[in-house]
């Protein structure tokens, strides 16, 4: 796997070393290209995604049709782990504005570390 500090991503920091290591071989790495949609504004988003590299715009088009948008960068970053907690569909979509590494985990996977560190789901939201 692509060498990454597990313990500095913001969502892991609730786990420890145990937890993170067994956590490991449930993230898929994603290369994605520039202009490649991850995640729809509206849509039900199955997985959670970590920005490794690169840079995801996040857009939100509101009712009026006006477009918000912010550029997050590979610091660990999450997308998507609102639509799994509240089980909602995507407030906004993301986008690569550049070639970028993510790491995809599952919504199943997301589930049973939220069922038994409930405190992750306070990270990032």
């Amino acid at each position: 796997m692509y060498e990454i500090d597990f313990l500095s991503i913001p969502l892991f920091t609730g786990l420890d070393r145990i937890d993170v290591a067994r956590l490991v071989p449930s993230l898929v790495r994603l290369e994605v290209p520039s202009g490649e949609v991850i995640i729809r504004q509206g849509e039900k988003c199955e997985s959670l995604y970590i920005i490794i590299s690169g840079t995801i715009r996040k857009t939100n088009t509101q009712d009026d049709g006006i477009e918000m948008g912010v550029s997050l960068r590979g610091n660990g970053e999450c997308r998507g782990i609102e639509s799994l907690l509240f089980d909602a569909p995507s407030s906004a979509t993301a986008v690569a504005e550049e070639p970028a590494i993510l790491l995809q985990l599952k919504r199943y996977r997301f589930d049973a570390i939220i069922g038994k560190h409930p405190s992750i789901g306070l990270i990032g939201t």
